[in-house]
């Protein structure tokens, strides 16, 4: 797939993922989930100090089986030896 011109006519944005990311299989596909962690909203807006973090969904990938299995190379290949950062809690 390597010689499939990309291009981004929709200038799609980036989204962040800083929530837990669920995978589930679909017949031949995976449906991986992704959430944002973020205070609640109704919380802040409440004006309470220390709002409750909730994860939102931001995005649903519907990926096939064949496309996804090449998704831990590219992974691996990006970070390269590089240490992972310090997880924050």
């Amino acid at each position: 797939m390597n010689d499939v011109h990309v291009s981004d006519p929709h200038h799609v944005p980036e989204t962040l993922i800083s929530g837990p990311v669920n995978i589930k299989r679909m017949g031949g596909f995976l449906l991986i989930t992704l959430t944002s962690a973020r205070e609640n909203v109704s919380e802040v807006f409440a004006g309470k100090q220390k709002a409750e973090v909730e994860a939102i969904v931001v995005s649903r990938l519907l990926v096939p089986v064949e496309l996804a299995s090449q998704l831990p190379e590219l992974i691996n290949k990006s970070l390269g030896n590089s240490p992972p950062p310090p997880r924050q809690n």
